[in-house]
């Protein structure tokens, strides 16, 4: 089974949804970049794994952020964000917190009722 890899945000349909983006796992495959023997040089691409595929990871990022915008939830996004903040404490930067919703708002955590803080989340 051949998984297909996506390294652009050409290579994502302009219509994707949250469904097509949602959040599995990081991927990640080492690259030959040249060499041969002891002296191979190699780099490293890292990847998410969703629904259309391997999406090259600062890509996805690129392709959720397009997709919260174009769905007019920003502020859902920033409450989201600001729930990340005040409640996951070993998430010690900015860029973690935000990646941390990101990835939260890719699996619409707010929507779901057996989530811990679901009512509270929504009541405000």
């Amino acid at each position: 089974m051949s998984i297909i890899q996506i390294n652009s945000i050409e290579g994502i349909p302009a219509n994707a949804s949250y469904d097509d983006l949602e959040f599995g796992h990081y991927t990640g495959q080492a690259i030959l970049l040249s060499g041969s023997g002891r002296d191979k040089k190699y780099s490293y691409r890292h990847g998410v794994a969703t629904n259309l595929g391997d999406i090259e990871e600062a890509v996805w990022f690129e392709a959720m952020l397009q997709l919260i915008e174009r769905s007019g939830e920003q502020e859902l996004f920033e409450q989201l964000l600001d729930w990340v903040t005040e409640h996951i404490p070993y998430l010690h930067t900015k860029k973690e917190r935000h990646n941390e919703a990101v990835i939260l708002m890719s699996y619409r955590m707010f929507d779901e009722p057996k989530w811990v803080d679901y009512v509270e989340f929504n009541r405000k």
